[in-house]
């Protein structure tokens, strides 16, 4: 390039410099091409843009959702409440229930049922008939063949009324 124009030791010696720039910048071209380049990154960052709007409409529907069945457990409560109770209308219940149930972590669902038992009595010795529990104390009565009991014995068939 230069010495051929000029062709002078000094030209000679900045030519064949540039040259070794040149290839070392090829090489250097070369060595790193699979890092990303500017597009690249353009693409990752429009890819995490549309994902993070994703995940906020996903949020923002889990909160509807959360909210729906926050609604539809309250009105089957006040239904249940101001209806005459049928068997088909405590079987929607439970289904209700069972599917809000199995959202509770493994601590909600000790502390929910923490909330309606205050002690299970078992025998020191498992019994001839394999059960081990001996009764049920609720926290509040519960009815039971059209009685309200509090205590719930198992080692015979009768209640105890509280």
């Amino acid at each position: 390039m230069l010495m051929t124009v000029l062709r002078c030791d000094l030209a000679i010696n900045e030519s064949r410099a540039l040259v070794r720039t040149f290839k070392k910048m090829k090489d250097y071209i070369l060595s790193n091409k699979g890092l990303i380049d500017q597009r690249e990154v353009m693409q990752l960052s429009m890819q995490t843009a549309d994902n993070s709007i994703g995940i906020h409409k996903l949020r923002m529907d889990l909160g509807s959702v959360e909210k729906q069945m926050s609604d539809e457990w309250n009105n089957r409560l006040l239904s249940v409440r101001q209806e005459k109770i049928s068997a088909d209308n405590v079987y929607q219940l439970l289904l209700a229930f069972d599917k809000l149930y199995n959202t509770f972590t493994e601590v909600e669902q000790r502390d929910f049922m923490r909330a309606f038992i205050e002690r299970i009595d078992i025998y020191p010795e498992k019994p001839d008939n394999g059960c081990w529990i001996r009764n049920i104390v609720f926290n509040f009565p519960m009815p039971v063949q059209g009685k309200e009991i509090k205590r719930l014995p198992l080692e015979s068939k009768s209640t105890v009324e509280t």
